[in-house]
């Protein structure tokens, strides 16, 4: 670019550099509900969309075909600072909810602002540990932002979630709602923008939750994360009347697709779109579903065939189906079982909304939060909120009250009521990964990360060393080359030993 720059510049007349200051291709002046839309819809086009197939792989929905050059990255774990950089979009991402923040004083915008800064900044968080986090904000009066304890940036999220709800509670009756550039709710009134408040409630108890695990961060945080929870406990959760989802307008038209369809579907000819040639469906998540195996035109789980399209070929089973970790045997891939192949197209709809958080993820925390004592409840509470979860996925998936009934009567499905704490968690946790997928994979493979479970596989391709998952991804080069003493400062970075602080 310098290049031609300097040549343009003994070539041209001298207003060339003002004129190309000026692109008419970007805007001098935007508005907040112009930022709003755009942001939410980027969101979204990250959350489930090409950035995230490394999860999509190892939390054991997907694998690369068998028919591809191995991806040394995904299946070797060879992953450098120069592999799978979700840091530089986020904080991309942020600075849009952020230019909000700094342009407008409208109390529906910076509560939805803020609501979403929180959401990024998780996702932050638990792929790369500290991170900058107080000083970010400070735009061109800070460009090297010292880094922060992950677990004090959690502690600071669920207080700006607080103040996004006091902001919109607090709302005169002439604020002004964002409308058709709320991509989510379509907030036109107070009673839309109370599931912004629910929606924001849930991220909560989702961050509350991801810190259940590790008994040394539990243990010191437990008192504040029940008192947090309980102070906003009459907003509400997501449920499937308010899903927590993104939609501008997606359409089949190139490229208005919805982004899962727009990274492993297809273009509106009906040609492969994206990576939908390179990734397949990893056998785990297809031995998973079938059950038993033994008919796999009917399996133990009507969800299978909504996520994954039958395919006869035996090459359909992708390279990541390896042996559990801990286990001796690889999972089982009996000649009679659904070979599935890609992605169905159910899952693959081009119009179809892009979820943030579902709400049968919002009735699987609720029963963990029980199960951890951050919400008032039994056992018998625990399954309530366990059989709601699978109710409301079953509702997402589009599938009827009789399949459920009958889905219900399957031993995945029966909640462990007298089990151990172990048990009612693996429980619970397996069922919130098949309804994550294959649209949360960085979700589903936090959670796999926090819990073990289900218990997914490692690689087996040859030249694999890895014992466990990866449990970070290091920083991006740019960070580096842009803020070499505040990222050295972090140490070396392993990514199988530096794990999240809430990790054990």
């Amino acid at each position: 670019m310098l290049i031609v720059l300097a040549v343009a510049g003994g070539s041209c007349k001298k207003t060339y550099l003002s004129e190309l200051a000026n692109s008419p291709n970007v805007p001098a002046v935007t508005t907040p509900a112009l930022q709003l839309s755009g942001a939410l819809t980027v969101t979204a086009t990250r959350t489930t969309g090409t950035s995230e197939v490394q999860y999509l792989c190892w939390a054991g929905y997907m694998a690369e075909n068998t028919g591809t050059q191995p991806i040394s990255s995904l299946l070797l774990y060879n992953i450098t600072t120069g592999t799978y950089d979700n840091f530089s979009p986020l904080y991309l991402n942020i600075s849009n909810y952020n230019a909000i923040l700094q342009s407008s004083t409208e109390p529906y915008y910076v509560a939805i602002a803020k609501i979403m800064i929180v959401y990024d900044f998780q996702q932050l968080v638990d792929q790369y540990g500290n991170v900058p986090y107080f000083q970010v904000m400070k735009g061109i009066n800070n460009l090297t932002p010292a880094y922060d304890d992950a677990s004090a940036i959690y502690d600071d999220l669920l207080k700006q979630l607080d103040a996004a709800i006091v902001l919109i509670n607090g709302a005169p009756i002439t604020a002004a709602t964002p409308g058709k550039f709320d991509v989510v709710y379509g907030a036109t009134n107070a009673a839309g923008m109370a599931k912004w408040k629910a929606a924001a409630n849930t991220l909560k108890l989702r961050i509350a939750i991801r810190q259940s695990s590790k008994a040394t961060v539990f243990a010191a945080k437990k008192a504040a994360l029940t008192t947090s929870i309980a102070a906003t406990a009459a907003e509400g959760y997501i449920t499937t009347a308010n899903e927590f989802s993104v939609n501008p307008g997606y359409a089949n038209v190139d490229p208005q697709q919805s982004p899962l369809d727009l990274a492993y579907g297809y273009k509106a000819s009906g040609a492969v779109a994206g990576s939908g040639a390179t990734y397949q469906a990893n056998s785990f998540a297809v031995n998973l579903l079938v059950g038993a195996g033994t008919n796999p035109t009917a399996p133990d789980d009507p969800r299978l065939n909504l996520i994954y399209a039958p395919s006869t070929s035996a090459a359909a089973l992708g390279k990541i189906e390896s042996t559990a970790l801990g286990a001796t045997t690889s999972p089982k891939e009996g000649t009679t079982q659904v070979n599935a192949s890609k992605l169905a197209s159910f899952v693959l709809t081009p119009t179809k909304s892009s979820p943030l958080i579902q709400a049968s993820e919002a009735y699987f925390l609720q029963a963990e939060a029980i199960k951890a004592g951050l919400i008032t409840g039994t056992p018998a509470n625990e399954q309530t909120m366990f059989n709601n979860g699978i109710a409301a996925s079953f509702t997402e998936f589009g599938l009827t009250a009789a399949q459920l009934a009958t889905y219900m009567t399957k031993p995945i499905a029966i909640y462990p009521v007298g089990g151990t704490d172990a048990q009612r968690e693996q429980a619970i946790i397996t069922e919130k990964w098949i309804s994550f997928g294959p649209y949360l994979p960085l979700e589903a493979y936090t959670e796999l990360r926090r819990t073990n479970y289900p218990a997914v596989p490692l690689s087996i391709l040859s030249g694999v060393t890895a014992t466990s998952y990866v449990a970070r991804l290091p920083y991006p080069t740019a960070e580096y080359n842009t803020n070499a003493n505040n990222v050295g400062a972090q140490g070396t970075i392993d990514i199988f030993a530096s794990k999240p602080f809430w990790m054990n």
